[in-house]
């Protein structure tokens, strides 16, 4: 979000990122979606519906992304 496309390119370099990265240079998207903070991870049901969202470092580190996958996948909501 406001950031500078050269530095989102080396940040998706340096870690390797195969999926799209976006680049809100003016906010306007954050700003429609409530987004005030990143990263941010949605996860949604097929079609769209929100199940849960996390935000920040600590909500989004690779540990914490495969624990809610898995219960997601186990059928549990995530904690």
């Amino acid at each position: 979000i406001r950031g500078d496309r050269d530095d989102v390119r080396k940040e998706v370099r340096e870690h390797g990122w195969g999926f799209p990265v976006a680049l809100d240079a003016d906010g306007a998207v954050a700003n429609v979606y409530g987004v005030a903070v990143c990263p941010l991870v949605v996860f949604a049901y097929r079609g769209g519906v929100v199940l849960r969202t996390a935000l920040g470092s600590e909500q989004t580190t690779a540990a914490a992304l495969e624990r809610t996958v898995a219960r997601l996948e186990r059928g549990r909501p995530p904690a």
